[in-house]
């Protein structure tokens, strides 16, 4: 005990620490350390401190790491499937995130950061599994892209390592352009840009197809028209008889997937191009090659004669090119035609017309979209 500046050992005597050092931790007449005191003291001190922390721990959690948590617990699966946050725990978590005094900003940082650990985790377990080869199989590697786009982690926040990974990305957004999602195509190659494969992709978007079209028409009895650009003013209000032929020309200045269909106010459908029937040609077609449609040079096409009381309807024409196939087109064309009700084929058709007018509203250079109408009269 330390009496005055003075301290005692255990056998009574005093020590004065004028003394000196030695006599501090040490009796000067028995020798007996004074650690043991000491020791026991600062063994205390350190027991109490770290159960201080612990309760405080407890009653006052890390705001981070309880949102994280909580986020983590609904990422791998209490209500959905794993990767996938309910709206539910959604609204759960914006509750517990503003009780915490996070902004939604912060709250989205850190669901975020929970996303990438868990998509990391995922990954490192892959890699350790037997035979403990450090190696990701092929479908491992799309079950991480799965979980990836399933939590919304964009591309370029998705570090996955390996040639395989990135043959997948590529391989979803090919497909993506072939079914005419072309948005997010776009989003996701500006992830990928400095892939190989990726910036041909997103050349193929942004670089224009150079299309040319053109319009000719005969009355009865008279020679062919000019062939007429599409656009020209000497088409406007044009109006044609079931006695009246016409046909189209089309050319690109690239290695094109090109789509005709036509279609009239009552809803009757025709795709003119790719058709086995009355074209040679089919996709993809030669760039700087100027297509006839139909392909014979002695052929036509020709309105159906309009029903008694039915005096006019407009005839639309669309036109759409791009550097990929059109599969979107292809489905939706074939189930107008396997519709067995009224219903059915309405629905399909609008399906058709908002796939035709989703190009339109992309409106990049790459994706070429036209509409060509003329009035179809009795």
């Amino acid at each position: 005990m330390i009496l005055h500046g003075k301290w005692e050992c255990r056998s009574g005597h005093v020590n004065e620490p004028e003394a000196g050092e030695y006599s501090f931790f040490k009796c000067a007449s028995c020798g007996m350390a004074r650690w043991p005191r000491l020791w026991w003291a600062a063994g205390g001190g350190a027991v109490l401190i770290i159960f201080i922390v612990f309760i405080a721990g407890i009653i006052w959690p890390d705001p981070e790491k309880t949102y994280g948590g909580k986020c983590r617990k609904y990422i791998l699966g209490v209500e959905g499937k794993v990767g996938e946050i309910t709206d539910g725990e959604e609204r759960s978590l914006e509750k517990l995130g503003k009780r915490l005094g996070f902004s939604g900003p912060e709250m989205e940082r850190l669901c975020l950061v929970m996303k990438k650990l868990i998509l990391k985790e995922k990954k490192e377990e892959y890699c350790l599994k037997p035979p403990g080869k450090n190696e990701i199989t092929a479908d491992e590697q799309k079950k991480i892209v799965l979980l990836a786009e399933i939590m919304g982690i964009p591309a370029e926040e998705e570090h996955v390592a390996g040639k395989g990974i990135m043959k997948g990305k590529l391989a979803d957004v090919k497909s993506l352009l072939e079914r005419g999602r072309y948005k997010e195509a776009e989003v996701l190659l500006s992830g990928l840009a400095n892939i190989r494969g990726a910036s041909s992709m997103l050349n193929g978007i942004k670089a224009p197809l150079n299309v040319e079209l053109g319009f000719q028409y005969q009355n009865p009895g008279e020679s062919p028209s000019a062939i007429v650009d599409v656009n020209s003013e000497e088409l406007t209000g044009l109006t044609l008889t079931h006695r009246d032929n016409y046909r189209l020309f089309c050319s690109t200045g690239d290695r094109s997937f090109l789509y005709i269909f036509q279609i009239d106010e009552a809803g009757k459908v025709f795709r003119i191009f790719p058709d086995p029937v009355y074209n040679i040609e089919e996709n993809p077609v030669h760039p700087s090659v100027r297509y006839q449609i139909p392909s014979k040079g002695d052929e036509w096409y020709y309105l159906e004669e309009l029903s008694v009381g039915q005096k006019t309807t407009e005839e639309t024409i669309y036109i759409l090119a791009s550097r990929w196939p059109a599969r979107d087109l292809d489905e939706a064309y074939g189930a107008v035609y396997r519709s067995t009700s009224e219903i059915e084929r309405k629905k399909a058709l609008g399906h058709l017309r908002e796939r035709l007018l989703s190009r339109k509203d992309f409106a990049r250079p790459g994706i070429f979209f036209q509409e060509f109408v003329f009035i179809h009269r009795r």
